[in-house]
């Protein structure tokens, strides 16, 4: 008859009672056996995993004169453009278009995706019913080459407010009156509505 009990991990085991006991008696002096919870094989997945990350320092953006990296931003810009002009379908769902190639060709030097536009001159950011939500424009030139950061700010406090607050209880005019308020009052946070 099967028995099943905790092995030494904590994971359940079952066999036959002979077999628990030849166990317990083999993990407390012998090596463990591969179902035990032991490292697995040389060739295992895991195993491969363990050795890749030994002896490996953790990646760092690669240093670039001011001149090589304007030349990496011209090229992420002309990247997103082509993009966008290729596949003008591709934030139809309210996500960002972000090119295949960011993460390993220009993040690490310009940073993240979303940081990047807001400091483009180029491409604008067009907020979506949450932060995760965005969608991508070349820009029309009217605006400002690098956002200041109160607006920055105030973006934030508005993504803040959209996440806090139920759909059904979210009202623009409601969100401007309380920023009126904290800024008549010399920029200091408005007093706790009344409950």
């Amino acid at each position: 008859m099967g028995l099943k009990k905790k092995g030494a991990k904590g994971k359940m085991v079952s066999g036959t009672a002979d077999d628990a006991k030849a166990s317990s008696a083999s993990s407390a002096t012998g090596p463990r056996s591969k179902g035990s919870g032991a490292a697995a094989g040389p060739g295992s997945p895991k195993a491969k995993a363990a050795k890749a990350g030994q002896g490996k320092a953790p990646a760092q953006a690669p240093r670039l004169s001011p001149e090589q990296r304007e030349e990496l931003v011209k090229q992420a810009v002309q990247a997103i453009k082509k993009g966008l002009a290729d596949n003008p379908t591709a934030q139809d769902t309210g996500h960002p278009f972000i090119p295949s190639t960011w993460a390993k060709t220009f993040k690490p030097v310009l940073g993240g995706y979303r940081k990047f536009l807001e400091r483009c001159s180029q491409l604008k950011v067009v907020e979506g019913d949450n932060p995760a939500k965005y969608t991508v424009h070349v820009s029309d030139g009217k605006t400002t080459p690098v956002a200041e950061e109160w607006v920055v700010l105030l973006r934030g406090a508005w993504q803040k407010y959209l996440h806090l607050t139920p759909k059904n209880g979210r009202d623009v005019e409601a969100f401007v009156q309380r920023a009126r308020q904290g800024a008549s009052r010399g920029g200091g946070a408005p007093p706790a509505p009344p409950e």
